[in-house]
Parts: structure tokens; C-alpha cells; sequence
């Protein structure tokens, strides 16, 4: 966002498409119609904030014309049927593109998008999507996380020997769907078997679960350093061995969190010098110090009241 405001400056004619996934395809797919509202809430929040800079648009499915009428003059209406097949030649339109997606989706568009993409490449989002590998390049640089194993097939898992309680969830889903907290052998191999069901590529992860209070980190970052970043609270709710996610509040403030934040980032920019964008981090806090237990290499619904608060 920074490098796009700082580019736009050198040219009156900078454009920006703001691509999130459920408002482009919503009506061919039921899928993740649920996300309707927040993801459709993030790319207006976006858009309203860098037309004060740049030209920018939403790209919307043209069943949504009479929901979002009002918004129409922000929006780029199209045909969702033929989605993916027109979208190189609306990416030509614009100077970047700005890509909100479900990781599997996320993946696929970052390489149709190529160099048009604003954001962390799309080798770094292939990686950073994945809650499997993520957690590995995580502990490469020295960031804490929590002890996690890979499912593919649960006939592969001695749940038994395992220590409870433990997170499980799919590898590549979003918006914490069919995510899960076991507290015994037969639960957990109860939810990993629908766990492995919800994720695209049929794989979940086993996590250690972390006591704390949940959090997440919204994080911008280029040319090898932090350009801004925002500790949040999240509300989370668990239920019948089910987390739900309820919102979030805006920022966290402790002195000592915040330290250790940046700290947890500095880290995270030495490892990965190269990667620009924005980042946003699950974590859980304890004792002030933070345990990343998931990354989204994306925009996150935390930026919604982030952009109230800074609105510059």
C-alpha cells in the first residue's frame, strides 16, 4: 500500500484493481458465501482509502449490482462465469493488483498476476499459505511456534501418543473454517478426518494448542524493513471443540507486547528481506511474549479498523 501511494506520486494516472475473490465470483459459487460481508468490507475499506491517492476499483460479480448499487462508481463489474478467463485482460487496465483470497485461491491468482501483483511474490505466498510449511520457515528464522505435524492420512497418526490438547485444522482454508480443538484420541481423530475433508488439497495440521490471550499482528513491509504494523486482539470463540472467529479490537497497547512484536518482526524482515506487502500473523500471546500460530500473506480483516484509526 506505502510502495503504491509512493509510486502514484510520480503519476496522476496510477491504477489499482482491488480483486477479492468472494465479491468477484459470489453467485457461481456457494462455497464461501459466508465471507461475503467481510470480504467484501476489506475491499471497500481499501479502495476508499487509496482513492485519496490513486484511481482505484473493486472487481465485483455482476450479481451484486443491486446489493452494492450505491458503490457502483468504485466498482468493476464482471461476469463471474468467465472470471478467471477474462482476468489477465482487466489486470492489463490497471498498474497493480491487489489480491484478497482463500489461500488455494490466493496461490492460483498470484501466478496468473504475475509482476502485476502488489504484495509478497507468489513463491511467498505459496509457502506463507500453507499452515504446514509456514510454521517451519517460521522456526527457521527463530520465531516461536507452536509443535506442529502434518496429516495427510489419518491412518498415519498414533493419536495416542500425542499431548492434549491440540488445534487442528485444514492446510489451506481461511476464515476459520473447520477448525477444531481435540482433548482426546478419539476427538482429534474425529476432527482431522473433517478436517483432511475441508481442505482442497486434503491435508491438515495437528497444533499444539497455546494458552493465552489470541492476537494478531497486521504488518506492512518493504525493502528489507517495517513500515507499519498494528497489534490486535482478537475475539474467538470455542465452542462444542469449534473456533469461531468474532472480530477484533484495535490496537493493543502494552509497552511490553509491543516490544516483543516488533522484535518478532525484525526477525521475520532478516529472514525475508525481500518480501513486500501486507502480512498479517495469528498469535497468541502469553506473558507478553508472542507465538505465531499462523500467517496470512494478505490482507486481514483487522485492516478494516486499522483504516479507521489511520486513516491517512
Amino acid at each position: 500500500m506505502i510502495d503504491i501511494m509512493e509510486q502514484s506520486s510520480r503519476s496522476n494516472n496510477f491504477r489499482v484493481l482491488i480483486l477479492e475473490y468472494v465479491t468477484a465470483t459470489f453467485g457461481c459459487s456457494e462455497y464461501y458465501n459466508a465471507l461475503l460481508l467481510e470480504g467484501f468490507s476489506m475491499a471497500y475499506t481499501l479502495a476508499k482509502l487509496l482513492n485519496k491517492y490513486v484511481t482505484a476499483h473493486i472487481l465485483g460479480s455482476s450479481f451484486l449490482g443491486d446489493v452494492y448499487r450505491s458503490e457502483g462508481d468504485a466498482i468493476r463489474w464482471i461476469d463471474c462465469k468467465t472470471f478467471m478467463d477474462v482476468l489477465p485482460d482487466v489486470a492489463k487496465g490497471y498498474d497493480k493488483v491487489i489480491v484478497i483470497a482463500p489461500p488455494i485461491e490466493l496461490v492460483r491468482l498470484a501466478e496468473i498476476l504475475g509482476e502485476r501483483l502488489w504484495g509478497p511474490s507468489p513463491e511467498y505466498i505459496k509457502i506463507l499459505s500453507d499452515k504446514y510449511s509456514s510454521m517451519q520457515i517460521l522456526e527457521k528464522c527463530g520465531i516461536e511456534v507452536p509443535r506442529t505435524m502434518e496429516i495427510r492420512n489419518i491412518k498415519d497418526i498414533d493419536f495416542g501418543s500425542i499431548e492434549y490438547p491440540v488445534v487442528i485444522k485444514p492446510c489451506m482454508q481461511a476464515g476459520s473454517e473447520c477448525v477444531y480443538m481435540a482433548e482426546s484420541p478419539n476427538e482429534a481423530e474425529e476432527y482431522a478426518a473433517k478436517a483432511l475433508l475441508c481442505d482442497p488439497l486434503n491435508r491438515a495440521v495437528i497444533q499444539q494448542y497455546m494458552r493465552g490471550t489470541h492476537s494478531s499482528i497486521s504488518a506492512i513491509l518493504g525493502n528489507g524493513k517495517i513500515l507499519f504494523y498494528s497489534v490486535n486482539r482478537q475475539l474467538i470463540e470455542l465452542k462444542n471443540g469449534v473456533f469461531k472467529y468474532r472480530g477484533n479490537v484495535v490496537p493493543i497497547r502494552d509497552i511490553s507486547i509491543v516490544k516483543n512484536i516488533y522484535g518478532l518482526l525484525t526477525k521475520f524482515v532478516k529472514c525475508y528481506s525481500n518480501l513486500e506487502g501486507y502480512i498479517g500473523f495469528d498469535i497468541v500471546i502469553d506473558g507478553g511474549k508472542p507465538v505465531v500460530v499462523e500467517i496470512n500473506p494478505r490482507l486481514t480483516t483487522s485492516f478494516i479498523a486499522i483504516a479507521k484509526l489511520y486513516p491517512e
